[in-house]
Formats: structure tokens, C-alpha cells, sequence
């Protein structure tokens, strides 16, 4: 039996000589794996290229020869090769020694609040990772804070050491990636990190541009001294944000720092006893009485709103970034000047209780159905502030406060 092994047809090569080669071949191929990895770690442009496109020209011929080879001896050798290059990586020390490293058990991580007021202070402590039989140190960033690395905890120290790092935080209004690196001699650096928000719930700063002016009416509410403004819309006095009592509700994300900013969240038995005295939760005549105000001419007052939504909207900034995301069906104008934001809304029963923030405004009615509260929703790509009905007890929605004009 002859076998051609290019396209010349009088060479002929022997059975002798096909396994030679394929052998040949089968090293080659190994080889020039080896050698593109190394390549690619050790050289780079056009040094590389050249090489590469060298021995790539004879590894094409040897694939054509492994194409003949018996099918499960190509798998062998594939196996062989892919175990050669999934070894473990190594290092080689000072002395020319080869080194490898092993891996943490566990998984780094650490605790931070989502949100946080300028001019605080933080301690976070490093956790999840399993004993090891060598000590763990630690080094930290706070971009852009700071980015020099803080060394909380080396390897000579000793073991019960935490490795805590203290972040002050400073008046830039920003998100800081905080990250911890955990290191130890002989192991693979392990990082986490986090996202924190500074924020500055003063009047006028992280949240701009909302609509809302220090010369608008106000009043104190006496159980806990926050200040609200309001405005006349229609033939009702409405609150220009959104409810903030303490004593009821969540914050968002956890963060109470927010409150002042977008408000608390409540559930809907909740919700009609957070307004101050003299003031309550609107009901189906009120909202209708509100989208009057902006244009819409319908009567009926206990369904959704078609077209009116960019007439409640207003197109603030929280931290400089504009919260409400443009879409093409919805032209934010504030027409009534109820100025209504993005907070998003919750659901106690869900693993991830806060959703939707710069999506929806969603807020609660004083009408309910059996097990069922009505809330008001304006979702960032409809035009429509939308009716419907949800469960009292879990789901989370914000409270704009209402009164008959004085």
C-alpha cells in the first residue's frame, strides 16, 4: 500500500515511513503548542508574528498527517497535550527555582453600604476565607479616592490581625470601587470589591435640578422636624418629594443616608398613616385631579392615565447623572409640576428587595381591594401613569403626601 504525503505524486513513502511522520508530526504539533504559549506569554508585536507565521506553515502539513491517523491515537495524544498545557502556572524565584502556587480556599469578601454621607468614616473587615496553614495579609484601594495601596495586614504579622481598613470618606460626590486583595507567600493574590456611593442629601446637592426650589412653600412636620415642600396643582397642595418618616418603612438599599434624597419605602397599610397631620394619601379623584392639571381629559378617575406621564416628570440628576433615561415615547416637560422621580420600588418577599431605581416612580394610593393596594406607576418608556393592584403586605412603594388647596 503507497501513501502520498503532498500533492507530488512520485513520492512515495512507505508504512515505516508514515509512522515516522506521524510521530514526527504528533512531536512537532506538541511542540508548537509549547512554543505559541510561550510565545504569546514572552513576546509580543511583531516578533511574535514573524515566528509564529513561521512554524505555522510546517504545523499545517502535520495536521493533514494527523488527519490520517488512527482516531482514538489522535485522542490520546490531544489528551496528552491539553493535560501539558493545564498544568498549574509556575514561577521561578530569584535562584532560578520553580515555584507553583496554589489557590485560597474560600471566597473574599466584605460587608459596605451601597450609599454613604460625605464626611463619614467606614471599617471594613475582610472575611470568607477558610483557614489556610500560612497567614493572610491584606492591601487595599479606593478608587478614586485613593489610590495608593494601604497595607492593613502583611504576612509576618501575626495571625489574629483582621486586616481591617478604615475609609474616610471625603465630600466628592462619587462612586468609589473599594477593593481588598488578599496575599500570602506561596498563593495566587484573591480580590473582591464593592461599589460605594457618597452622597449629600443636603438641598441642592446630590439631587439637582428636580424641579424644586427653597421658595416654594414648606411645612415642618412636628413628629420629626423633616421639611417638605409643596406646591398647588389643580385644586390640590402636593408634596414636591416624596415621604421620608423614619418610624415606618425602609430605606433604600438599607441606607438611611437616602432618605432625604428619594424618600422611604412603605407597605401600603403602612403608607396611609406616614402623612403629617392634615395631609393624606391621594386617592383615584386626587390623581385624577393631578392629570387635569396636565392636560389629560378624561373623567374617570379609577383607571390608568393614557399620555400624561412626561406632564408628572422631571428630568433630574442625582450626583450629576441624569436618573431618568430618554425614551422617544416618553417627553419629560413637568407640566403640572409634580416633579416625580425615578426611586424605583421594593417587594419584601424578593432575595433583592429594591428594584427598578431610575426606571419607575411608583406610588401609593389610598384605595385597596381585598388583599390588594392600588398604586400609581410611570415607567420610563410609556407616556401612561399607569393604575394597578398589588399585594398590601410586601410589596414597597413610595408616599407623595395631598390636601384641598387652602
Amino acid at each position: 500500500m503507497t501513501i502520498y504525503l503532498s500533492c507530488r505524486p512520485q513520492e512515495k513513502v512507505s508504512i515505516a515511513d508514515k509512522i515516522n511522520a506521524t510521530v514526527d508530526c504528533s512531536n512537532f504539533l506538541f511542540n508548537f503548542i509549547c512554543f505559541y504559549l510561550f510565545c504569546r506569554i514572552v513576546f509580543f508585536g511583531k516578533v511574535f508574528v514573524q515566528m509564529y507565521a513561521f512554524f505555522k506553515i510546517k504545523c499545517d502539513i502535520c495536521i493533514i498527517q494527523l488527519m490520517k491517523m488512527n482516531y482514538k491515537k489522535f485522542v490520546i495524544m490531544a489528551a496528552a497535550v491539553l493535560a501539558a498545557v493545564s498544568l498549574p502556572s509556575c514561577k521561578k524565584d530569584k535562584d532560578g527555582n520553580t515555584t507553583s502556587y496554589a489557590e485560597f480556599s474560600g471566597t473574599l469578601k466584605f460587608n459596605v453600604p451601597s450609599f454613604v454621607g460625605k464626611g463619614e468614616s467606614l471599617t471594613v473587615t475582610p472575611r470568607g476565607l477558610e483557614k489556610e496553614s500560612v497567614n493572610v495579609g491584606y492591601y487595599w484601594t479606593a478608587s478614586p479616592l485613593y489610590e495608593k495601596k494601604d497595607t492593613t495586614k502583611t504576612h509576618d504579622d501575626p495571625a489574629s490581625a483582621t486586616g481591617a481598613y478604615k475609609l474616610n470618606i471625603k465630600d466628592t460626590l462619587c462612586t468609589v470601587t473599594l477593593t481588598c486583595n488578599a496575599f500570602a507567600k506561596g498563593y495566587y493574590t484573591k480580590t473582591y470589591s464593592s461599589y460605594i456611593t457618597i452622597v449629600d442629601p443636603a438641598f441642592g446637592q446630590s439631587l439637582t435640578k428636580d424641579g424644586v426650589s427653597e421658595e416654594d412653600l414648606n411645612i415642618t412636620d412636628a413628629r420629626d422636624g423633616k421639611k417638605y415642600y409643596y406646591r398647588k396643582i389643580g385644586n390640590r397642595d402636593w408634596f414636591l418629594r416624596n415621604v421620608a418618616y423614619g418610624e415606618k418603612g425602609e430605606s433604600f438599599l438599607g441606607c438611611p443616608v437616602m432618605d432625604d434624597v428619594i424618600g422611604r419605602y412603605y407597605t401600603w397599610n403602612d403608607a396611609q398613616t406616614v402623612c403629617p397631620s392634615g395631609w393624606r394619601v391621594p386617592s383615584d379623584s386626587d390623581w385624577l385631579d393631578l392629570a387635569a392639571a396636565g392636560g389629560y381629559a378624561g373623567e374617570k378617575a379609577d383607571e390608568s392615565y393614557i399620555g400624561i406621564a412626561g406632564a408628572l416628570m422631571v428630568d433630574a440628576y442625582f450626583n450629576s447623572e441624569k436618573m431618568w433615561e430618554y425614551w422617544p415615547a416618553v417627553k419629560i416637560t413637568n407640566k403640572t409640576g409634580f416633579c416625580a422621580i425615578p426611586s424605583g420600588y421594593g417587594n419584601l418577599a424578593s432575595e433583592n428587595v429594591f428594584t427598578g431605581g431610575m426606571e419607575y416612580a411608583v406610588y401609593w394610593s389610598s384605595e385597596s381591594y381585598d388583599d390588594y393596594g392600588v398604586y400609581r406607576m410611570i415607567n420610563m418608556n410609556k407616556p401612561d401613569f399607569m393604575r394597578e393592584g398589588i399585594n398590601k403586605d410586601n410589596f414597597l412603594a413610595s408616599v407623595r403626601c395631598v390636601r384641598d388647596a387652602e
